[in-house]
C-alpha cells in the first residue's frame, strides 16, 4: 500500500469536522469499531463499545482526547484546533492538528496503540504521550519536551520501536533517536523500507 496523504481544505471547525469524519470513516476500520459525530461535529471513535479517541470541533470540547480501556485519558488544553491533513499507511494513521499530532497503529499483541503529541495545559511543555488501549493502565509521558526526548540531529538516521506501558510495543512505529532529517515532514526511506515521517517519529508504509 502506498502512503496516502489527504489534505483537509477548510480552516473553520464547523467545516473541518465533516472532512475529518469522512476520512476516519473510510480509513480507520482496522483500529476503531465505530466512528461517529454528534450534532456539534465532535467525533468519537470507539473500541469494543468504549471511547478511545475524541476530536472536538464545537469550540468547547477539547480538541483531542485519548482514552485507555480503564478510563485513563490525556486531553489537549485547546478547544479550537482543526486538522490540516491525515495520512494512512498499511500500518497506521496520522492526523495533524493545529498543534497536536497523533499516530494510531497496532501493538505487537494486536491492540491499538496511540502516540499523541500535545500540550495538556497552557503552561505545560508539549510532550509525547504513549499508550496501548488494552495493555496499558497508564499513559507514558515524555519527561521533558517531547521532541528533545525523541530525537536529536545526527549524520545517520536510526530507528527504534516505541514501547508502551504494560509491556507491549508498536512494531511499525518508530522513534528516530538520531536523525538526518530532524523536524522535516517527509517520506523516509531506510533499509529498503518507506515510512511517513514527521521529523521525529516514523510510521511504516
Amino acid at each position: 500500500m502506498a502512503i496516502e496523504k489527504s489534505i483537509f481544505t477548510t480552516t473553520s471547525q464547523a467545516a473541518n469536522a465533516p472532512e475529518v469524519l469522512e476520512w476516519l470513516t473510510a480509513n480507520s476500520a482496522e483500529y476503531f469499531d465505530n466512528v461517529s459525530a454528534d450534532e456539534s461535529g465532535n467525533i468519537t471513535c470507539t473500541i469494543a463499545g468504549k471511547t478511545a479517541l475524541v476530536l472536538g470541533f464545537d469550540g468547547t470540547t477539547k480538541s483531542i482526547t485519548i482514552y485507555l480501556d480503564n478510563g485513563v485519558s490525556i486531553e489537549d488544553f485547546l478547544t479550537t484546533e482543526v486538522c490540516s491533513y491525515g495520512v494512512k499507511t498499511s500500518y497506521g494513521l496520522y492526523l495533524k492538528g493545529t498543534t497536536y499530532r497523533i499516530f494510531v497503529t497496532k501493538s505487537n499483541n494486536g491492540g491499538v496503540g496511540f502516540v499523541l503529541y500535545n500540550r495538556t495545559t497552557s503552561a505545560s511543555t508539549i510532550k509525547y504521550y504513549v499508550g496501548d488501549f488494552y495493555a496499558s493502565k497508564s499513559i507514558w509521558a515524555a519527561s521533558a519536551n517531547g521532541e528533545a526526548v525523541m530525537s536529536q540531529a545526527g549524520d545517520l538516521t536510526t530507528i527504534s520501536s516505541i514501547v508502551c506501558p504494560g509491556g507491549t510495543y508498536l512494531p511499525n512505529l518508530f522513534i528516530t533517536p538520531f536523525s538526518e532529517y530532524l523536524g522535516t515532514e517527509c517520506i523516509l526511506e531506510k533499509n529498503n523500507e518507506r515510512y511517513w515521517y514527521n521529523g521525529y517519529i516514523a510510521l511504516k508504509e
